[in-house]
């Protein structure tokens, strides 16, 4: 299955072999904890207010969850951002990325295999512009993951009908360099790896965890200056 999804992502996706091979097992992590978090959910008494009252903390299923998962990460979001809605009990329609569609596919075809109910989880393809505000409409909670414009958007259209939404937004993830940046590292490989900066040059920098800017901070003053900003 790891070798599977791999192809399909570097196939169809076009992305890097490497990072492609690293989804499987990120998302068999992620998807290990919330399973364990799902079994610790409760109720629990929030305390007596009137006499002979007891107040409760009851957690109930808002629904239908909407998502709209990016095609930086198809399998590892479009999984791990939907399936704690599932296990909380509601339902999830998933809009993935025109780009990734089939990766979306390909995991409600692993949930179904699982044991989940088809109807449980739906994908829909398509345009965002002509899909996502029909989305938004049939929906009881939305999740999005990309740009702020975008995020704007669906949030004031949340706002409209009064439901609640989860937004991962585009931003910027900078590296400061200082001059003793080489203590400690006999080699630049070594301080390449623990610094980001192979990362931050994958995927042209529109990875969600990449570093999209780094700079030389050569003194105290440029480093004062920049931190204190």
């Amino acid at each position: 299955m790891l070798a599977f999804v791999t192809v399909v992502a570097v196939m169809v996706n076009q992305r890097d072999v490497g990072i492609a091979r690293d989804e499987v097992p990120v998302s068999a992590d992620n998807l290990r904890f919330f399973a364990g978090a799902a079994r610790t959910l409760e109720g629990r008494a929030a305390g007596e207010y009137m006499r002979g009252y007891t107040s409760m903390i009851r957690r109930e299923p808002v629904g239908i969850v909407g998502q709209i998962s990016p095609w930086n990460y198809p399998f590892t979001l479009a999984l791990c951002d939907g399936l704690p809605a599932l296990l909380a009990g509601n339902a999830v329609v998933i809009k993935p990325d025109s780009q990734t569609v089939l990766t979306a596919l390909l995991g409600a075809e692993l949930l179904e295999q699982a044991g989940f109910p088809r109807e449980l989880w739906q994908v829909v393809a398509g345009p965002g512009r002509e899909i996502g505000t029909p989305l938004i409409q049939g929906v009881d909670y939305m999740c999005f993951t990309g740009s702020t414009a975008t995020g704007k958007l669906i949030a004031q259209q949340c706002a409209e009908r009064v439901i609640g939404c989860s937004l991962e937004l585009g931003g910027k993830n900078p590296i400061l360099i200082l001059r003793d940046v080489f203590d400690g590292f006999s080699r630049f490989d070594e301080l390449e790896r623990n610094l980001g900066i192979s990362p931050s040059m994958r995927g042209c920098g529109q990875s969600v965890p990449q570093s999209t800017r780094s700079g030389n901070a050569s003194t105290r003053r440029r480093a004062n200056g920049t931190t204190s900003r």
